[in-house]
């Protein structure tokens, strides 16, 4: 953060970090050749100052009581020290039952001087139910003394076009959950950052009523006057895609090529809509999953950071053509820059 301009840079991003046997059939995750590149090429330029990422696993819980060296885990975290992350979160931890923790994890060059965890009650559904999905929240001490909120969250997946009644039912009950955690870890403080993957497509929003729904919620959740989506103003007021492409069967729901396939070929094959299995029902379609959102009150308090939005914008992390992955996960990153009101 510049002390001159008072700037507060955050990325938000899902790293798609899987377990080690958690793997595309065909060609593999890449996940130590991207761990690599997000380390070479996000980390050690040291633009940001808080990294708020998503599926950043531990290892798996095999026996529900231990878990597996988490290898690239402790790569990322001793390269983020490295480029002067020198505060994390990591949460919530696998649990009994659960072969995954949360995968949530905050990076930060500033001090982190309060962590708490929220495990979500509502049960996940479908593969996710085999993680400890839930919320991590940091609070921060800035450079001029004032307190900073952030927190992420990574809500429930749909597998199918459109979200179904009862997937949309379990993504309502963990964003109440997540609007309540929010309220208690904030106490009496008036801003909080939060950035997540929350599964959540506001482009289908006009149908499902979901991210309207999640927006309310949040703003409510402490009395927030404000619940600004920071990236959907610089959009023209326009949602726009924040994950690789899929291609999806409108007759059944499910997915043909799937964008968590990142090697060129596949990613190639969902956006041309050429997988050998596609017929005329097949469309291509990506999503608004990802969100970096401020939350704030009209009022100030002495304590805490007081923000307004600069810019925010999607970063692609697209790889070079010699690459044999398109890019370094199959969601795209949001930044954004915050002014610190003086």
């Amino acid at each position: 953060m510049s002390s001159a301009t008072q700037t507060l840079r955050v990325l938000q991003y899902n790293l798609f970090l899987r377990p080690a046997l958690v793997s595309n059939p065909s060609q593999g995750d890449f996940k130590d050749a991207r761990l690599e590149a997000f380390i070479a090429t996000v980390l050690n330029p040291g633009t940001y100052d808080v990294i708020l990422l998503q599926e950043v696993f531990s290892g798996i819980n095999v026996t529900s009581l231990c878990c597996l060296p988490p290898r690239r885990l402790n790569k990322l975290l001793a390269a983020a020290a490295s480029a002067g992350y020198h505060h994390n979160h990591k949460g919530p931890p696998a649990s009994f039952g659960t072969f995954l923790d949360g995968g949530l994890l905050v990076l930060s060059k500033f001090p982190i001087i309060k962590k708490s965890t929220l495990t979500f009650q509502c049960p996940a559904a479908a593969s996710d139910s085999l993680a400890s999905k839930g919320a991590i929240h940091a609070l921060l001490a800035l450079p001029d003394s004032r307190l900073l909120d952030v927190f992420t969250s990574h809500t429930q997946a749909s597998y199918e076009y459109t979200a179904s009644e009862a997937i949309d039912r379990v993504q309502r009950k963990q964003i109440e959950e997540l609007a309540t955690f929010i309220a208690a870890s904030m106490e009496d403080r008036c801003c909080a950052v939060f950035g997540g993957d929350l599964n959540i497509d506001a482009q289908q929003d006009s149908t499902t009523g979901t991210y309207t729904f999640m927006m309310e919620t949040m703003k409510n959740s402490s009395s927030f006057d404000r619940c600004e989506d920071l990236l959907l103003a610089d959009e023209g007021g326009a949602h726009p895609d924040t994950s690789v492409p899929y291609s999806w069967d409108t007759v059944s729901g499910k997915e043909v090529v799937s964008g968590s396939y990142l090697g060129r070929s596949d990613v190639s094959a969902a956006i041309a809509n050429a997988n050998p299995k596609a017929n005329a029902g097949i469309v291509r379609k990506a999503a608004r999953y990802d969100y970096l959102l401020l939350l704030s009150k009209n009022r100030k308090d002495s304590a805490s950071a007081s923000l307004r939005k600069s810019k925010a914008e999607i970063k692609k992390f697209e790889q070079p053509a010699a690459c044999p992955f398109m890019y370094l996960s199959d969601h795209f990153a949001v930044a954004g820059e915050l002014e610190i009101d003086e």
